[in-house]
């Protein structure tokens, strides 16, 4: 334990120095004055300070130098300074504390006073300390877990015949949304885009929860019906015996068979995507219930037919919220490049990897190459 006493005070440095050893702290450093503490310490030696003891002489006359001492102190070190002076208003004392003070000790010094004091500002600034590096901790593991969610996150697909690239930005450090997809055969790619509400490391689990079962049921179920029926399953079970139903999940789900020359898709309460073909825009418009509220529903699949090269556009309300996207003719500039230069260039005129965001926010685009199959 380290103590660092401020006072250019012959007797009462003596005294403080005594009520210290008395009370078994056996390092203490000292110096006249604030900036000659300043200017001598080492910063290994700084952040060992527990406590600092500033001794001054603080009256209306000259406050406003002791309460630049104190400022000095406070921007100088984390340690909880302790004022040791005589009382002489009250309002020197509370410009003492606006300062930046922890405590005041009262001259005559009184040894059972200054200790328990003295005691208070020890467990204070051990709290402190302990809680700094559980909060670093806590952002460590925050880090990691953010790289892994993103690692989650599905790389682009560029075939012969279909390209798909995302883009995903959390509003926190974790988030809620996820996209991804899988080759079900060599002419069958099935598509999903999902965002459980909420924000943080709640949404985030359940979000890693659903991306944990979507692989399988994807590759091996991959029928829009039974997989959505699957993923609200999988969600109302995580909560059934918890009572927590705020933890609700929309998803829009494709299956793209180029064998069958279609598009089938299930929307589960999600915002609408789009198809940009060849003279025609379709919506892909929600027919299901939104999923983790009941134990069972009742997809509705619906199927569009693959024609020429068409574009499809996904996203999460999270870009509904923070620009008000919702009609299709707002993306009817992005549709005339390749699919990761369109995509790229719509993040970039909305400014959708810098500025601030008040929810997630995930986009897909998708190319489609029916000639080239």
């Amino acid at each position: 334990m380290s103590i660092l006493i401020v006072s250019n005070m012959k007797k009462d440095l003596l005294l403080l120095k005594g009520f210290l050893q008395n009370m078994d702290i056996g390092h203490v450093q000292h110096y006249p004055t604030v900036d000659f503490a300043i200017s001598q310490m080492a910063d290994v030696m700084k952040a060992k300070i527990d406590v600092i003891l500033l001794d001054a002489v603080c009256t209306t006359e000259n406050r406003e130098k002791v309460y630049g001492e104190i400022a000095k102190l406070r921007q100088w070190s984390s340690a909880p300074v302790m004022l040791v002076t005589c009382y002489d208003t009250r309002e020197t004392i509370e410009g003492a504390f606006f300062a930046g003070i922890f405590d005041f000790i009262l001259k005559p010094l009184d040894i059972f006073y200054f200790k328990a004091r003295l005691h208070i500002a020890i467990k204070y600034n051990y709290e402190t300390r302990k809680r700094i590096i559980q909060d670093y901790n806590l952002q460590k593991d925050l880090a990691i877990a953010r790289n892994v969610q993103k690692n989650a996150l599905a790389s682009s697909l560029d075939l012969e015949w279909l390209q798909i690239d995302g883009f995903n930005r959390m509003s926190h450090t974790l988030g809620g949304d996820m996209y991804y997809w899988s080759k079900v055969s060599e002419r069958t790619v099935a598509v999903v885009l999902y965002d459980v509400m909420g924000h943080g490391v709640a949404s985030s689990l359940i979000s890693m929860s659903i991306r944990s079962i979507l692989k399988e049921s994807m590759t091996h179920l991959s029928e829009p019906v039974t997989v959505i029926q699957e993923l609200n399953r999988h969600i109302y079970d995580l909560f059934e015996c918890e009572q927590l139903d705020g933890f609700l999940v929309t998803a829009i789900y494709l299956l793209i068979d180029l064998d069958s020359g279609t598009i089938e898709y299930v929307n589960a309460s999600h915002p609408s995507g789009f198809i940009f073909g060849e003279g025609a825009t379709y919506t892909l418009a929600t027919n299901t219930p939104i999923l983790g509220l009941l134990p069972n529903i009742t997809p509705h699949k619906q199927q569009i037919a693959v024609s020429g090269q068409q574009r499809l556009v996904l996203y999460t309300d999270g870009l509904q919220h923070d620009n008000q996207l919702c009609e299709s003719q707002q993306f009817l500039p992005y549709l005339s490049q390749r699919n990761e230069t369109d995509l790229k260039s719509l993040v970039q005129d909305l400014q959708l990897e810098k500025r601030p965001i008040k929810d997630d926010i995930s986009i897909v685009f998708i190319t489609i190459n029916y000639e080239g199959a």
